[in-house]
């Protein structure tokens, strides 16, 4: 909103001092541009902290992310970045408004899957780290099955 007022005093004062419009149109459409778009450190969320799930099923692990720009986004178990394998499936969302969701999807769950993953962000301005931790629940199997 300052920015559009910013840009309208803008125009307004080239009028008053003998400026055409269109160029002086033209100015305020680029000091509105200037000042719209802020660098924004990055800065993550989690919807959980902590998630359940049985051997043998796959789960999906969530962040959110906010930064502009975006640069460097990825996760972590262990201190070893996580790459997209079969084992592993890594999806960025754009949610709008210097804002995505990371998700890491992990099939086929065993054992040395459990444990803390950590999401990671980082771009010019500085960088930030949140922690899940994926533990191990028994799912008892169904009487009717």
């Amino acid at each position: 909103m300052a920015a559009v007022l910013l840009a309208g005093a803008v125009l307004l004062a080239a009028l008053l001092a003998g400026g055409s419009s269109r160029a002086m149109l033209a100015s305020a459409r680029l000091s509105r541009s200037r000042f719209v778009r802020s660098a924004v450190a990055p800065v993550i969320t989690m919807p959980a902290t902590r998630l359940g799930q049985a051997r043998g099923r796959e789960t999906i692990l969530e962040c959110r992310i906010t930064a502009f720009p975006h640069a460097v986004n990825y996760w972590q178990k262990d201190g070893r970045r996580i790459i997209s394998s079969t084992k592993h499936r890594i999806e960025a969302y754009d949610d709008g408004d210097d804002r995505l969701t990371l998700s890491l999807r992990i099939v086929d769950i065993d054992a040395d899957d459990y444990g803390r993953y950590d999401c990671v962000a980082a771009n010019a301005l500085g960088a930030d780290q949140q922690t899940i931790h994926l533990f191990g629940i028994y799912v008892r199997a169904s009487a009717g099955v």
